[in-house]
């Protein structure tokens, strides 16, 4: 028994249609099984899942699965983005003990548009990303769209901090509280296969295809939290510093609070 949880935004129906198709084909023996979908704004009710509609006017991920997992009837769980396609039986013959939580080592982030039968045949290009198996800053990690987990170990550690909005950090940081909260972490090694999609985010009805402003704020969120300043995050804050003309002003204002009170300067 586990039940699925998805959140995503109305860009992305296609690859979350395409992503349950898949799941529902390559997990024949799991019996009962729920899929939820939480989505930011608006979305189609798909057959055989339960949908909620958050009418989020920007993209929270923490506020979406936090929502999705308290909504979830099984207690194994696996949160997941609607791009990303796991092996024939991967989450039956993967399923997770209290205390552990699981992902994969590998994704084959895929380069372009494809058919499910282009997927089934591996006629397609892909880049390799490989897992970080700690915390490490800005890289894919246990919570980087594929966890396995108990719902009672979510709660636990108090889900995912909701301050973070936008791409960036609040995986990171449910990761390293899972790891400063003695969760056993385990690396499967299944390719799991990363869909394209184009590199944006929605923010308070904007389209940002540049969205390093936001990236850098919840770095410095993170970095606050976490009384701890990584050179990732000096570095992203001064790329960001050299073109904070082109954002949103209600997001540079929190860049320049949040940069005067990480380094005391703005």
């Amino acid at each position: 028994m586990i039940s699925f949880v998805f959140y995503t935004c109305a860009e992305r129906i296609e690859n979350l249609k395409q992503t349950i198709r898949f799941l529902n084909r390559h997990e024949p023996n799991l019996q009962d099984k729920e899929i939820i979908i939480v989505y930011q704004n608006e979305g189609p009710t798909l057959p055989e899942t339960t949908c909620f509609n958050l009418n989020l006017d920007s993209y929270k991920r923490p506020i979406m699965c936090n929502f999705g997992v308290q909504k979830a009837k099984y207690n194994i769980i696996a949160m997941l983005d609607s791009d990303r396609i796991l092996p024939l039986n991967y989450f039956y013959n993967n399923i997770v003990k209290k205390g552990e939580m699981t992902t994969t080592t590998t994704l084959h982030k895929i380069q372009h548009d494809c058919t499910d039968d282009e997927i089934d045949n591996q006629k397609y290009s892909y880049q390799i990303e490989y897992r970080s198996k700690s915390d490490e800053i800005r890289r894919k990690n246990l919570f980087s769209g594929n966890t396995l987990f108990h719902k009672s170990d979510y709660l636990t550690l108090g889900g995912m901090d909701e301050r973070y909005t936008g791409y960036g950090h609040a995986d990171t940081d449910i990761t390293r509280t899972a790891i400063k909260n003695n969760i056993k972490i385990k690396f499967i090694d299944a390719p799991e296969i990363h869909l394209w999609h184009k590199n944006s985010v929605f923010y308070k009805g904007q389209e940002l295809e540049d969205f390093q402003i936001q990236s850098a704020i919840n770095a410095m969120k993170f970095a606050i939290k976490w009384k701890s300043i990584d050179p990732t995050t000096n570095a992203i804050c001064t790329e960001v510093l050299q073109k904070l003309n082109v954002y949103p002003s209600d997001l540079v204002l929190e860049f320049s609070q949040l940069y005067k009170k990480l380094y005391g300067i703005f």
